[in-house]
């Protein structure tokens, strides 16, 4: 979809300054699948696998597959636990990007560990994700995350 309007002249500034509005998006940006295989009463398989679609944005990008797996055990009605991965890579078509390995530094590989902590109403989550190991130089990082929620 792209929307064009015309031009905003302003007389206060300078005769060659002209602000034209352009709007360019197309939908979706991203489509997503995701699954949870949960036959086994303490352990459940949850998976995601989304299409990111860079070329919308800018056509010199590369459309994006990224996918994310986990194994969650629950422990009992209190404590779970969880491992998982997930994987990106965004990508330039540019040749110049080449010289400087961009699209080998831009991939992410993450291993992630979870706890998640049920007292009465209050839920508290802590989450570690790290991509030291295997990927590119520009992704390396550590993340971790702390949440806690009340329901009523």
């Amino acid at each position: 979809m792209n929307i064009t309007t015309t031009p905003n002249i302003d007389s206060t500034r300078i005769t060659n300054y002209v602000v034209i509005d352009t709007y360019k998006a197309q939908l979706p940006a991203r489509v997503k699948f995701d699954f949870d295989l949960s036959m086994i009463p303490n352990i459940k398989f949850l998976g995601s696998i989304s299409d990111v679609l860079w070329k919308n944005i800018d056509s010199s990008n590369s459309n994006e597959l990224e996918y994310a797996g986990s194994v969650v055990y629950t422990f009992n009605d209190v404590l779970s636990s969880s491992i998982g991965i997930f994987s990106t890579r965004k990508k330039y078509k540019a040749a110049s990007d080449n010289f400087y390995n961009t699209n080998e530094n831009l991939q992410a590989f993450f291993l992630i560990l979870g706890t998640s902590l049920k007292i009465d109403n209050m839920l508290m989550d802590f989450s570690l994700a790290d991509s030291h190991t295997f990927s590119g130089n520009w992704r390396k990082q550590t993340i971790g995350k702390i949440s806690i929620g009340y329901s009523f």
